[in-house]
C-alpha cells in the first residue's frame, strides 16, 4: 500500500451526508462521474442519430426529448457531485497556519476575483458566438437584411 494510499484510508471525510474514508470518498466521486459520464455520452449519440433514423416526427420528437431530460439530469448529477466535492477538499487541506492566514486571505481573493473573470470572459464569448450564428442564418435567408 503506497502512503498516500495509507494516507487516504485513515483520514476521515464527511460526503454527501455520510462519514467515510477519503479513500472511499474519491472512489465514490470516480465511480459517480464515470457512470454518469458514460450515461452522457450513450445519450447525446442517441440523440444525434435520432436524426438519421427518423420513423415518426411525433415519437421522434418524444423520444428526443427524453433523451435531453435525461442528458440535463446527468449533467445536474456530475455538477452537484463536483460541488460536493469542493468543501471536502477544504477539509482535507485544513485550516490556515497562524503563520499564513494573511497569505490565505489574499490568495482567496484573488482566485475568486480570477474565475469570475473567467466565467464572465465565457458568458462573453457565449454571446458573441451566439450573435455570430444569428448573423450567419440571416444571411442564409433569402430576401432577409438588416
Amino acid at each position: 500500500m503506497s502512503v498516500v494510499s495509507s494516507a487516504a484510508s485513515e483520514r476521515s471525510v464527511s460526503f454527501q451526508g455520510e462519514e467515510m474514508s477519503a479513500e472511499q470518498m474519491m472512489d465514490t466521486i470516480i465511480k459517480e462521474v464515470q457512470g454518469a459520464l458514460n450515461g452522457l455520452q450513450v445519450a447525446l449519440r442517441n440523440l444525434c442519430a435520432l436524426e438519421d433514423q427518423e420513423v415518426d416526427e411525433n415519437d421522434d420528437f418524444k423520444e428526443a426529448v427524453a433523451l435531453e431530460d435525461a442528458t440535463v439530469d446527468l449533467t445536474d448529477t456530475i455538477t452537484q457531485i463536483l460541488k460536493d466535492l469542493v468543501p471536502v477538499v477544504g477539509e482535507l487541506r485544513g485550516p490556515a497556519p497562524k503563520d499564513s492566514k494573511a497569505w490565505w486571505a489574499k490568495h482567496k481573493a484573488e482566485r475568486k476575483a480570477e474565475r469570475k473573470a473567467e466565467a464572465d470572459a465565457r458568458k462573453n464569448e457565449i454571446a458573441v458566438a451566439k450573435e455570430a450564428a444569428k448573423a450567419a442564418a440571416k444571411e442564409d435567408l433569402p430576401g432577409v437584411q438588416e
